[in-house]
């Protein structure tokens, strides 16, 4: 090895080891993260995608985004990527729902940007946060709420009246009193 190639080595091993401590950062994150290219093709996909997803890198590489999308949902993919290409928006935010490979729906919210080289659009990135709990949670609340609203409205009126005219008589007692 040559002075001249050992130092591009010294040179390089720091970015080396920056790419791995990111791509490590991805790979484990309990969020699904992608990539597309600019005909909305699988380009790369993290762990969490294939797990959530129930299908391989291998299966998922290559395969048209939109195949994983509820198809309700393909207006939205269509109109995010004009709008990041257009220009009129640098990321876009929405909620769409994955179909996994068992024909469960995985609802998420989505955060996407373009991917540029050299200023050229070449694709999108996308972080998706799965929302299942989330959206379990909320209907828990609303349904306790629902709940809590049909027994108030069940009780009698009169439990209300009477302790009306309890504090009622209670603040004229004391007004006398003082």
């Amino acid at each position: 090895v040559s002075g001249v190639d050992a130092f591009r080595m010294q040179r390089l091993r720091p970015l080396t080891e920056s790419e791995e401590h990111y791509r490590a950062i991805v790979e484990n994150a309990s969020d699904l993260i992608s990539t597309v290219d600019l005909e909305d093709r699988l380009t790369s996909v993290n762990a969490a995608f294939e797990r959530i997803l129930g299908s391989s890198r291998d299966e998922l590489l290559g395969r048209p985004l939109a195949d994983l999308v509820a198809p309700e949902y393909h207006h939205l993919l269509h109109d995010a990527l004009v709008s990041k290409l257009d220009g009129s928006s640098d990321r876009t935010r929405y909620d769409i729902e994955f179909v996994a490979a068992n024909g469960t729906r995985v609802p998420v919210e989505v955060s996407s940007w373009i991917i540029r080289e050299n200023g050229v659009p070449v694709g999108v990135q996308a972080i998706c946060r799965d929302v299942r709990e989330r959206r379990a949670a909320e209907q828990a609340i609303h349904d306790a709420d629902r709940h809590n609203r049909e027994l108030i409205e069940s009780l009698p009126l009169v439990t209300y009246e009477e302790r009306w005219r309890s504090e009622e008589h209670t603040s004229e007692l004391q007004s006398h009193h003082d």
